[in-house]
């Protein structure tokens, strides 16, 4: 069994082994790698704990199924990087819209919200096959879209949509 750690955990804990003398060769830049898990089997003489991942969260958006696999814990800090713009809280008003409900929400329909005429036409609904894309890099999906701020990196991505599934209510409508 083998559990994925983000690189800058694992350099990390390279650093550590070799400020104390061990191992210090040299370190293969990659985004995450797979590390056996440690059990009594398998000892390991620095054990890093990862929380186990969540249950996962299905939502129904018109009558198609999505099952998210993400943390939504993880998906919370992920989220930082948007609470400038976004809230889930309907009554707050900030740059973007709220996403409560979002998930079965046509794209640019929430009222007061200032949105480009390509975010008003492009007819998006939002699922999480729709968002993912978006997410990542929404001037691709929706070129003219005001949304200039791209998720960091795919590897949160899982996460950031399995915690704005469980914090916006799931399954939305059109506003």
């Amino acid at each position: 069994m083998y559990s994925r750690f983000p690189l800058h955990v694992l350099l990390g804990a390279g650093f550590l082994l070799s400020a104390c003398g061990g191992s210090g060769g040299e370190v293969e830049a990659v985004d995450t790698v797979d590390v056996p898990s440690v059990t009594e089997e398998t000892p390991a003489e620095v054990m890093v704990t990862a929380e186990a991942s969540a249950e996962p969260i299905v939502i129904t958006v018109a009558g198609e199924v999505f099952t998210l696999i993400g943390d939504p814990v993880a998906g919370e800090r992920v989220f930082r990087q948007c609470v400038a713009c976004h809230v889930f809280d309907p009554e707050v008003r900030k740059t973007g819209p709220h996403l409560q409900g979002v998930f079965g929400r046509t794209a640019g329909s929430v009222e007061g919200v200032r949105y480009s005429r390509a975010m008003e036409d492009s007819g998006i609904v939002w699922t999480p096959e729709t968002m993912g894309p978006y997410l990542l890099n929404p001037r691709d999906v929706v070129p003219g879209t005001s949304m200039v701020i791209a998720l960091r990196g795919a590897d949160n991505l899982d996460d950031l949509l399995a915690y704005i599934a469980q914090e916006s209510g799931g399954m939305g409508g059109a506003e």
